[in-house]
């Protein structure tokens, strides 16, 4: 029977400047010449709010997954689509993936981890950290933190025009226009319209087995009974101001116990209380809401662990981030109280107070237990990201390239 989880990153010779400038310049005519077909190209514009919930049963339910959301991979305008006469060989049987990163640790750990899902479609993909085997690669994927420029320079004069080059971006601020030098084909991040962004810190999926009625009817009993009638909140970023302003006013009208070195709080455990500790489990599993505010309410689809973590340990999040629609798309249904939704403080400080104190509307924001559960630990959502990195290398034959990945990751919601 299911259970529930319980409370709880210089060009030197002449001949090099002379390919890479003419390679620079073919890449950029079909950019050109293209740009406008891609523009003309019909759009399937239905699926762009559907809701995205992860069958991990099956490899055919897992495919038809990532089909639904490649239907919003071609909508950006910072992305080229060429033509179908320009698509990608379909003859691979094996996938190299370079892994360009200063840290050892992950070459260690990809082979043995990453491609691990048992039920995903395709296993046929394989990480390397050996050098030897750069040029060789059929994809490179690139961590925006690691990235030296002169060697990226140095390796885009051989670039194979067969090699995916793929920038790996979880943070919407860590970005530079020097990006857009490197014409990357894919994106690997937050977004939902990125190539690979399943499960980037959390996911949604469907129970093997549904919650038996009993057991979800005890598990609510209990935890209405013990949780506290209060909102608990972890931060420890202090420069996004308005997340800050909106706690500042909510707690004078619904009680909030709040740590982290952003607040001026007193009580004996606020400098143990911290992220990632006992005490901020303990806190999440006692409290009936958390703060799930997001360091930026601007670019799209930028939703992190502490909304997943929320979920996974009971507590009703509180959400301040993207759109209402980003968080349909990816979470469970009804299960997380939108504080935009509300016309001022204290009309959401009601409604917190209302299912606080009311069984049956306390219910109705856990009733998607029965059905889904999620995922937010790295052991957890990792192979399921790189489940559809092999996915996309094995199924995606178009030719594409950000035209200016800077942008799309500074695109304002």
């Amino acid at each position: 029977m299911a259970r529930l989880l319980p409370v709880k990153y210089i060009l030197r010779q002449p001949c090099y400047i002379y390919i890479f400038l003419t390679t620079s310049s073919v890449l950029f005519v079909m950019h050109l010449k293209y740009q406008q077909i891609s523009k003309e190209m019909p759009r399937k514009l239905g699926v762009s709010y559907a809701s995205f919930q992860l069958d991990l049963g099956t490899g055919q339910s897992i495919a038809n997954y990532f089909e639904r959301k490649s239907q919003l991979m071609k909508r950006s305008p910072f992305k080229t689509v060429l033509p179908r006469e320009f698509q990608r060989a379909s003859n691979k049987t094996l996938f190299l993936i370079y892994a360009y990163t200063k840290h050892r640790q992950f070459c260690r750990k990809y082979n043995s981890e990453s491609f691990c899902l048992s039920t995903c479609p395709f296993r046929n993909c394989q990480f390397t950290c050996d050098t030897s085997l750069i040029r060789r690669a059929d994809a490179i994927i690139m961590f925006y933190s690691h990235l030296n420029y002169g060697k990226l320079f140095d390796l885009a004069v051989y670039r194979n025009p067969n090699q995916l080059w793929l920038l790996w971006h979880d943070e919407p601020y860590a970005t530079a226009p020097v990006y857009n030098k490197f014409l990357f084909n894919w994106t690997m991040s937050y977004r939902l319209d990125s190539e690979v962004s399943v499960a980037t810190y959390g996911v949604t999926h469907v129970r093997n087995e549904s919650i038996n009625q009993i057991v979800f009817a005890k598990w609510i009993d209990e935890n209405y009974k013990n949780r506290h009638n209060e909102a608990v909140w972890f931060v420890s970023n202090c420069n996004s101001q308005k997340r800050l302003h909106f706690y500042g006013q909510l707690k004078q009208h619904f009680p909030i116990s709040a740590f982290g070195k952003c607040i001026n709080n007193q009580t004996n455990d606020s400098h143990k209380c911290v992220r990632g500790s006992q005490c901020e489990l303990e806190k999440l599993s006692t409290s009936k809401f958390y703060l799930a505010f997001e360091s930026t309410t601007l670019r799209r689809d930028y939703i992190t662990e502490k909304f997943w973590r929320s979920l996974s340990l009971g507590a009703i999040p509180i959400v301040l981030g993207p759109k209402r629609q980003s968080y349909e798309r990816i979470a469970p249904p009804n299960s997380f109280i939108y504080a935009q939704d509300y016309s001022d403080f204290i009309t959401l400080a009601k409604h917190l107070n209302d299912v606080a104190t009311n069984r049956q509307k306390y219910e109705k924001y856990h009733a998607w237990k029965i059905n889904y559960e999620t995922r937010y630990l790295s052991r957890d959502v990792e192979p399921i990201r790189f489940c559809e990195l092999c996915y996309r290398l094995n199924k995606n034959k178009d030719r594409i390239w950000y035209s200016n990945v800077n942008k799309y990751f500074l695109e304002i919601d």
